[in-house]
C-alpha cells in the first residue's frame, strides 16, 4: 500500500512541474515559440510553431517594437536526431543562464494541447551559451534551414 501511495504521488508532483521536457513531440500537443535576437549586427524576429514531426516557421517584420507582418517562411520535416537535439535545447532553456553577451535572445514559449494552453515561459537569454553545440539544435540553425530550402 505505501508502494502505491509513493507512486502516485511521484506522478502527482511529476505532472505539476513546469518544465518544458521531455514530452515535446507528443500527438496531440503543440508548441509556439516566438524567438526575437537582438545583438551588435543582427535584430531577428522568427516564430516556430511545433508539431509532432515538423516545424512550421514564420518571419515577422517589425517597427517599433510592434509586430506589423509575419510571413510563412516554410516548414521542416523534423528526424528522431532533431527532436533529441530539441530536448536537450528545452533542457538547457529549463536551467539558470548566465548573462555577458551582446547578442540578447527573448523567447517565449507556449505550449498548447489540442488549443488548450497548458504551459507558457519567458526567457531571456544573454549567454552565448546556446551557440555552437552540436548536441543542441538551436533556433537559428532551424531558421537557416528553412532559408536553405527556398
Amino acid at each position: 500500500m505505501k508502494i502505491i501511495l509513493l507512486l502516485v504521488a511521484t506522478l502527482f508532483i511529476t505532472s505539476c512541474a513546469t518544465k518544458l521536457t521531455p514530452t515535446l513531440f507528443t500527438t496531440d500537443e503543440h508548441m509556439v515559440v516566438n524567438y526575437n535576437s537582438r545583438g551588435c549586427f543582427h535584430r531577428s524576429s522568427n516564430t516556430l510553431v511545433f508539431h509532432e514531426n515538423n516545424v512550421t516557421i514564420y518571419e515577422s517584420m517589425n517597427q517599433w517594437n510592434q509586430k506589423i507582418a509575419q510571413s510563412k517562411m516554410g516548414t521542416l520535416m523534423l528526424s528522431e536526431k532533431d527532436k533529441e537535439r530539441l530536448n536537450k535545447l528545452f533542457s538547457y532553456y529549463d536551467g539558470k543562464l548566465h548573462e555577458g553577451c551582446t547578442t540578447v535572445d527573448n523567447i517565449e514559449i507556449k505550449r498548447y494541447r489540442k488549443e488548450e494552453l497548458i504551459s507558457s515561459k519567458n526567457i531571456v537569454d544573454a549567454s552565448c551559451g546556446q551557440y555552437g553545440k552540436d548536441n543542441e539544435l538551436g533556433f537559428p540553425e532551424l531558421i537557416s534551414r528553412v532559408r536553405k530550402q527556398k
